[in-house]
């Protein structure tokens, strides 16, 4: 028996506290809001949900196809809190109102992904994957306490980044960055390019003639 995919998936109200799961494809799926909600497929079309996405798993683990979208798009079109969004292959564009307390990754290990954590090497994607683009709303705080990490970074703009996390590190990891921006709260406007991202030191001296303040907001370039 072959691969059984789902088509398209409407949900008026709240997902609460279930799942769709599928080796196949998940063409689309639209939702009211998500709560305690679980998407397992080889790939994910699209998921668009209007309202709050909350401790929620989306994941899509398909084998690595360099000219395919594991995940093609993401928009939420609410706050994201306590939300792992888990990919083998690549990520098309997302975009959130908010991100706080979640973790995106594209191509990365098994043991650093289910660890919550941003890889600090090289050796920890397992894929040469991509995440386009994330965008984030005017909220304040619109990027806190989350991490999001693959092999390369397409667009990152994060909105308010809030800079104080009680001393855990949150940010980014990638070898390939495309562009970030956001406003260090506080700690002054980042908007650095692939020049300023092209290697650890050149972002190091790109923040300090910047006068930029990062506190626990990371930027990691393996």
């Amino acid at each position: 028996m072959g691969k059984i995919s789902v088509g398209a998936v409407r949900i008026g109200g709240t997902f609460n506290g279930s799942s769709v799961s599928t080796a196949g494809t998940i063409a689309a799926v639209r939702a009211a809001s998500l709560s305690s909600a679980s998407f397992t497929a080889g790939a994910i079309g699209m998921l668009a949900v209007t309202g709050a996405t909350s401790s929620s798993t989306i994941t899509a683990n398909e084998d690595f196809a360099k000219s395919k979208l594991a995940i093609g798009r993401l928009t939420l079109g609410g706050a994201v809190t306590s939300t792992t969004v888990t990919s083998t292959g690549n990520v098309g564009d997302i975009t959130a109102a908010s991100l706080t307390g979640s973790h995106i990754y594209a191509g990365v290990s098994a043991t650093t992904s289910q660890s919550l954590e941003l890889p600090s090497s090289g050796t920890e994607f397992e894929a040469d994957a991509k995440i386009a683009s994330v965008t984030l709303g005017k909220e304040s705080s619109a990027f806190s306490n989350t991490l999001i990490s693959a092999e390369t970074l397409g667009s990152l703009r994060l909105g308010d980044i809030a800079t104080s996390n009680g001393g855990l590190p949150e940010g980014i990891a990638a070898e390939r960055f495309s562009a970030v921006s956001g406003v260090l709260s506080p700690g002054g406007t980042l908007k650095a390019g692939k020049a300023q991202l092209k290697s650890n030191a050149a972002l190091t001296n790109y923040e300090s003639a910047a006068k930029l303040s990062p506190g626990d907001f990371e930027i990691n370039i393996l």
